[in-house]
């Protein structure tokens, strides 16, 4: 019995830095730590490599699980209206992005930027959406896993809690951040919010981030009044939520040495779901003596499309000169920029379809 209890704390304590604990002490480390420009070189060229093993994978492994989607509901007359979101984010989505890139890029390619950096705009209130919305599915997936649910009403908290973040983040960073470059394309200047917006932002997510933290003791102590123990609450899910907002959105402009880490550890946060997804669909489909084999073919497969994706077309395309002017020389990796953008926003889409209840494939794989 003691081993049981043993080995349940150890996963416990697994999945809490998985999910974004270990982040944690990175950012210690950092606070601790002074950098030089040529370390901050290392560090975003060391996590730049990490980014093939990590971050690229699981843009992958999103793309795969949303494709095994579709057999499940074309012929489904119950899931009509998930059916017709499917399609919009596998047709639509992706010919709008390409659309909107492609004229961009022709643009940036006769010297107009500002199209392309419409798009980079685009990607940027994006991103900090999607690092809200996965931080509130740890906290619902740590809870569905472990079979102790929160309330409505503080799921209900947690929701708006993570909005309010964001647009507070989006505000914060459009001041923070301006003048920052993302392969060689400058970000927008956003003057839309003088000081006293942003600060009136950051008091509204200073006291939603106090009342999440009094909702959630008060859940803690509800589960408690239940006779569930710590051991058995969905702490890990919780510490994962608070993180992501906090830690990676909301504050993440006060270490920008820590800002090159947060991609890693977002990414790694999502593979932990997704290793759990596909060893469920591998023991359902496969059997459990194929379970790992199915999962280095499936990582090493999601590694060499990533780096073709992410890599080798794009740096082709940006090798060759961009019909006739020398992005190499200049710093500008046009078609790099425009496929990294193309690819991130697509995957918040694909998300917003995949790790939904309608999704027959999560009950089947991920719960079961």
């Amino acid at each position: 019995m003691s081993n049981a209890n043993e080995n349940q704390g150890l996963a416990k304590v697994m999945d809490t830095l998985l999910l974004g604990g270990a982040s944690i002490i990175v950012w210690m480390v950092f606070r601790l730590i002074e950098l030089d420009k040529k370390e901050i070189l290392i560090l975003a060229l060391g996590m730049m490599f990490l980014a093939n093993f990590v971050n690229h994978p699981h843009f992958v492994h999103s793309y795969q699980m949303f494709f095994e989607i579709w057999p499940e509901i074309k012929l489904d007359k119950k899931s009509a209206r998930y059916k017709a979101r499917w399609l919009v984010t596998a047709i639509f989505i992706p010919l709008f992005l390409a659309v909107c890139l492609a004229f961009s890029v022709y643009f940036s390619i006769h010297g107009d930027f500002r199209p392309m950096q419409v798009c980079l705009g685009t990607y940027a209130v994006l991103v900090g959406w999607h690092y809200v919305k996965q931080s509130f599915g740890m906290a619902l997936f740590d809870a569905a896993r472990s079979k102790v649910y929160w309330s409505a009403y503080s799921r209900k908290v947690l929701l708006w809690n993570s909005y309010i973040s964001w647009i507070a983040a989006l505000m914060i960073s459009a001041s923070v951040f301006a003048g920052g470059e993302f392969w060689g394309v400058k970000f927008p200047t956003l003057g839309l919010f003088d000081g006293y917006w942003t600060a009136a932002a950051a008091a509204v997510a200073a006291i939603s981030a106090a009342w999440t933290l009094f909702v959630l003791w008060r859940q803690i102590q509800s589960w408690r009044k239940s006779g569930i123990v710590i051991l058995k609450m969905p702490l890990a899910g919780m510490i994962g939520y608070l993180i992501g907002i906090y830690l990676w959105t909301l504050l993440a402009w006060l270490d920008y040495k820590f800002i090159l880490v947060i991609p890693f550890f977002h990414s790694l946060q999502y593979l932990v779901i997704v290793s759990k997804y596909q060893k469920g669909r591998n023991k359902i489909n496969l059997g459990v003596s194929r379970i790992l084999s199915a999962d280095v073919l499936n990582y090493a497969r999601a590694i060499i499309i990533g780096a073709v994706a992410f890599w080798v077309v794009p740096g082709l395309l940006d090798y060759l000169d961009g019909r006739g002017v020398n992005f190499l020389s200049s710093g500008v990796f046009i078609f790099t920029a425009a496929i990294w953008i193309f690819i991130n926003i697509h995957h918040y889409f694909i998300d917003s379809v995949i790790w939904k209840k309608e999704n027959p494939l999560m009950e089947k794989y991920l719960f079961s």
